[in-house]
């Protein structure tokens, strides 16, 4: 789109570099919108669900819509699992954390493990 413009050659040259600028910074937006997800692999650290439905150190690698989708009828009957899926570099901390009492991964570990006992008295 070509504009018509009186300013001084200077300040015609300062607006075309704040346009490129603009440009550029589009540009860098729409890159990180459409960019794909990054592969990730997470680690289960929870307690192994009954059935054989998410086993405790599970390996999971694809991006975190891509495994959310795999494990889509665990996580609705078990939405805390969600929570105890941890990158592999966190694996140790979050193991440690799930064993110490007084740590929200240890809470989540035991509403997961009181939901299946729920659901045995149940059945």
């Amino acid at each position: 789109m070509a504009t018509v413009s009186t300013k001084t050659a200077a300040g015609a040259a300062k607006t075309s570099k704040a346009e490129n600028t603009t440009s550029e910074t589009e540009k860098a937006i729409e890159t990180a919108n459409t960019a794909p997800e990054e592969v990730v692999k997470l680690v289960y650290v929870g307690p192994t669900l009954p059935n054989g439905q998410l086993k405790q150190n599970s390996i999971f690698e694809g991006t975190e819509k891509e495994i959310k989708e795999e494990l889509k009828k665990v996580l609705e009957k078990y939405p805390l699992a969600e929570k105890m899926l941890v990158p592999v570099r966190k694996l140790a901390e979050a193991k440690r954390k799930a064993g110490t009492a007084g740590n929200i991964m240890n809470k989540w570990y035991a509403d997961i493990a009181s939901g299946m006992e729920k659901e045995f008295k149940e059945e």
